[in-house]
């Protein structure tokens, strides 16, 4: 699933809306939550994440919905970037 994908799926809106958790690493305990905190910290990649908390560096399966993670939160970066500079033209 792509990062932009993950933004329109109303199951993720809703989930957001209601602040519930998913576990995201089961080897490591970690939830959404856990992986968004580190991501909105400054982790930019899965391997960065890995390395703040621990999430996906046991056996892997957990990964690719961290990347999930990442993307999301840059492509909500980047949308906020461009809403910042078409205020700014204003």
């Amino acid at each position: 699933m792509e990062a932009a994908d993950i933004e329109n799926d109303i199951a993720f809106q809703f989930h957001e809306a209601t602040f519930s958790t998913v576990l995201v690493c089961h080897c490591k305990g970690m939830n959404d939550r856990a992986v968004r905190r580190v991501v909105r910290a400054g982790a930019r990649c899965v391997s960065d994440v890995t390395r703040t908390c621990g999430a996906g560096g046991v056996c892997g399966g957990c990964r690719p919905v961290i990347q999930d993670i990442v993307e999301a939160h840059q492509v909500k970066d980047e949308a906020d970037d461009l809403g910042l500079e078409f205020a700014a033209a204003r």
